[in-house]
């Protein structure tokens, strides 16, 4: 697989990345956390999440679009962008409801 071939399908390779993905996080996350608590600086860890996870995901965002702009397959990529929502909203502890409104006729 490549950027311009797909040998299998991006929903498959999309979760193999993500997994990958993860697991950078929570090795960085765990590296951010010891390396304050070594130094005794008094910080929450809930504070470190919220701000690793935020930064984390933006510079995910931003260079997988930058990697893939002007591509004619550039929409398969719409897979990790929405997996990356949902992880910003699962790992960083923000609840989000959707709300289905009824029209009345």
């Amino acid at each position: 697989m490549t950027w311009s071939n797909w040998r299998i399908s991006p929903f498959v390779t999309s979760i193999f990345f993500i997994l990958g993905v993860l697991t950078l996080y929570w090795v960085l996350f765990n590296w951010i956390t010891t390396w304050f608590h070594a130094r005794h600086i008094n910080i929450d860890d809930d504070t470190v999440n919220a701000w690793h996870g935020v930064i984390y995901m933006l510079v995910f965002v931003f260079v997988m679009q930058l990697s893939v702009v002007g591509k004619a397959d550039s929409w398969e990529f719409v897979n990790f962008h929405l997996i990356a929502v949902v992880f910003c909203s699962f790992f960083l502890n923000d609840e989000f409801t959707i709300e289905v409104q009824q029209v009345r006729k």
